[in-house]
């Protein structure tokens, strides 16, 4: 059996396809792509040009996931999509292009997932684990291997970025503060 994942993040997209074997599980496929899907956010309103990339780039994995044989797609959006007024206008032709409906993760799911890959993948008795996406940032207390406490706050590298932006000036191609 071979199974897609998606994350549609605000900064990237990304397919895994794993083949399942005897309880095992081995990539036989993978792509990502710098979607920014959080870039250019007015009033919270997806930028249309982002919907239309996003959506060639969805429409791209759906075509690799079939000549890669897949049998089931998992996809989920994170804080960009979460937060869009307008996320239908990307939902809907995205459940078209994938034929999947797109399940878009809480603040919590996110930071249980990074904890959940963080203690599966790193020998750690105790952390803290940051995650700094394009348009949130999870943050995880791991003592024992278990999760302690976490958030997710509504701030990441594209948000920061286009909140701070440093101007060139044009004369002397010096940054400006």
């Amino acid at each position: 059996m071979r199974i897609g994942i998606i994350d549609i993040g605000s900064n990237s997209m990304r397919l895994v396809i794993y083949e399942v074997r005897n309880k095992q599980f081995f990539v036989v496929g993978q792509l990502r792509h710098s979607a920014r899907l959080g870039q250019e956010m007015k009033n919270n309103h997806l930028h249309p040009q982002r919907i239309e990339y996003g959506l060639k780039i969805l429409q791209h994995f759906k075509e690799y996931m079939d000549a890669k044989n897949v049998d089931e797609v998992i996809a989920v959006a994170t804080e960009a999509i979460r937060k869009a007024a307008n996320k239908e206008a990307f939902l809907g032709p995205a459940k078209i292009a994938l034929r999947k409906e797109i399940r878009i993760l809480s603040g919590e799911e996110e930071a249980f997932y990074d904890y959940y890959a963080t203690v599966n993948t790193l020998d750690l008795d105790k952390c803290l684990m940051v995650d700094i996406g394009g348009s949130s940032t999870e943050l995880v207390l791991i003592e024992n291997h278990k999760l302690q406490e976490s958030i997710s706050i509504p701030f990441g590298s594209i948000v920061l970025t286009e909140q701070f932006e440093v101007k060139k000036d044009p004369k002397k191609g010096k940054n400006t503060a």
